[in-house]
C-alpha cells in the first residue's frame, strides 16, 4: 500500500480495517473524503452508511479506470478527474463534480463522492 490511511483512529478499528484490506483505491479516495469533507465523514461512519458509500466509489473508479485504455499517459487522478468532470458537466448543466456528486449508494447528494 503506497498510502496510509490519514486520521486513521477516526474510524472505529473495523471500518479503518476494511477501508485497509479493500486496496490502495479505497485508502485513496477515504484520505480524499477525510481531507476534503470531514464535516460529512462522521455522519456517515455513524450511520453505518460510509463503506457503503466508499465501495460504491471505489466500484466507479475502477470501472472508469478499467475503460480508459486510451488514456495511458495520465495518471489514475488525471483520468477520474477528466472522464468524471465530464460525465458531471454533461449531466449537471456545467455545475463543478464536487458539487453536484450524488452517492449512489447512499442516494442523497453528498459533495464527497
Amino acid at each position: 500500500m503506497l498510502e496510509d490511511l490519514y486520521k486513521h483512529e477516526s474510524y472505529p478499528t473495523s471500518v479503518a480495517l476494511q477501508i485497509e484490506v479493500m486496496g490502495s483505491i479505497a485508502v485513496s479516495i477515504a484520505n480524499r473524503w477525510m481531507l476534503g469533507w470531514p464535516e460529512r465523514v462522521k455522519p456517515l461512519l455513524q450511520s453505518g452508511t460510509y463503506l457503503d458509500c466508499l465501495k460504491t466509489q471505489v466500484d466507479q473508479e475502477k470501472e472508469i479506470l478499467a475503460n480508459s485504455a486510451d488514456m495511458s499517459h495520465l495518471t489514475r487522478r488525471e483520468i477520474l478527474e477528466s472522464l468524471i468532470g465530464m460525465l458531471f458537466k454533461a449531466s449537471a448543466g456545467q455545475r463543478s463534480f464536487i458539487r453536484s456528486q450524488t452517492c449512489l449508494a447512499c442516494r442523497r447528494s453528498e459533495r464527497m463522492c
